[in-house]
């Protein structure tokens, strides 16, 4: 009997640093797989990330932007740009890209605000909802893990 007492305390601590060490990333990841992203005055000039006139964008599925010419603080209208929503890049990401409809304005530093949806960003609100919830039936687990390993099951039965 000792020694299965001593293998279920070893058994108790080591799930329990697994938990309280896989808990926090689980967390983290959470936050960008739920919520999007505010940017505000991100620096682009055309061309900087591809070989093209484009100005690609943190992320996809940008909204709300806004383009200002980083020069003279000009705002540039919607009708002078085209948003694309996910292209593919080199890289093998998928970015929000905005195209100049104009050419005068493929040379230009803009500074450009908008909204994001980061790597990672779960798009059907179901799936938010549940990932929300993960972190939560984690906590759950490792209670009831803690209060196998501890024998408080057997204590509350001989209570009963």
């Amino acid at each position: 009997m000792e020694g299965k007492g001593i293998a279920g305390i070893v058994l108790l601590a080591v799930g329990l640093i697994f938990a309280f060490a896989i808990i926090p990333s689980i967390a983290s990841n959470q936050a960008a797989m739920t919520n999007t992203v505010v940017q505000v005055n991100q620096s682009l000039t055309a061309g900087q990330f591809v070989d093209s006139a484009a100005f690609v964008l943190k992320g996809h599925d940008a909204s709300s932007v806004v383009v200002i010419n980083a020069t003279g603080n000009e705002v540039i209208t919607s009708g002078n740009y085209t948003i694309v929503a996910r292209v593919l890049q080199s890289d093998g990401n998928v970015r929000s890209t905005i195209i100049p409809a104009d050419a005068k304005y493929n040379a230009t530093a803009v500074k450009v605000s908008y909204t994001y949806r980061p790597d990672g960003y779960i798009d059907d609100s179901a799936g938010r909802s549940v990932a929300s919830l993960i972190v939560l039936f984690v906590v759950i687990a490792l209670v009831v893990f803690a209060m196998w390993g501890s024998n408080i099951k057997e204590a509350f039965e001989d209570w009963m």
